[in-house]
């Protein structure tokens, strides 16, 4: 009996170490593409920027651009804006290799960026 729950135990620590690492680095996947993606957005401007003019965030286009990136990455999410600012949620659920003897199947990494168009 004493082995079991040793084993259990073992297996437990090993699955924290693996599948902790796995959420790791969803998480920081998430959070890069949810970056870059609001940039990706922020990037649909109108107005006469060039000369001067007050920068204006296109929403569809920009909400369209974000959810292409997120899309092309292989991952869930949303854009939003609001004036000059775009916001981007993203998440990505990762199985789990050994945590699953526990009865947790899977992890969700989730990240949230926002990109403003400013003017100089």
């Amino acid at each position: 009996m004493f082995f079991v729950v040793l084993f259990l135990g073992l297996m437990i620590a090993i699955g924290l170490v693996v599948d902790g690492g796995a959420k790791t680095t969803a998480q920081q996947e998430t959070r890069s593409v949810a970056e870059a993606a609001a940039r990706a957005g922020a990037s649909a401007v109108t107005g006469s920027t060039v000369t001067g003019g007050s920068p204006i965030v296109n929403p569809q286009a920009a909400q369209a651009a974000a959810q292409s990136y997120i899309t092309a990455a292989g991952l869930t999410g949303s854009a939003s804006t609001s004036g000059t600012t775009v916001t981007v949620n993203v998440s990505k659920t990762t199985p789990t290799v050994f945590l699953g003897l526990i009865g947790i199947s899977s992890l969700t990494s989730q990240a949230t960026a926002s990109a403003e168009i400013l003017k100089r």
